[in-house]
């Protein structure tokens, strides 16, 4: 196998960096982003390092949610209670299931006498 360019600790840093962003991780140690992405696909400190960057930006942007709810935001107050609130009843759609939560069944029939005169 032939010597690698790049460490993983060169990469894993620029992906630091970067917050993450492959295509600009690249940019910063000088290659292709294919080249980030196959060191990924080797090395699972080197994935492991995309994840938690992109979590940590997921985590910020609850962080902005929470605070423009905190200000009032009425747009996004209504967010907030349709996607977190929903199990208080906070939604704009409904969802129907079936007993016990499972599945709708249903029962198709055919003719007016309510045989089932499926077609075969």
């Amino acid at each position: 196998m032939a010597k690698q360019k790049y460490t993983t600790e060169h990469v894993i840093n620029a992906l630091r960096e970067t917050r993450g962003m492959v295509y600009l991780a690249a940019d910063r140690i000088g290659c292709h982003a294919d080249t980030i992405l196959n060191y990924a696909k080797r090395y699972k400190s080197v994935q492991d390092e995309i994840d938690t960057q992109r979590e940590k930006i997921v985590d910020v942007a609850e962080l902005k949610l929470v605070q423009a709810v905190m200000d009032g935001n009425e747009g996004m107050i209504k967010y907030l209670l349709s996607t977190r609130g929903k199990k208080r009843g906070y939604t704009t759609g409904v969802e129907v299931t079936g007993e016990g939560g499972g599945p709708m069944v249903f029962k198709v029939v055919y003719g007016d006498d309510g045989t089932d005169d499926t077609p075969t």
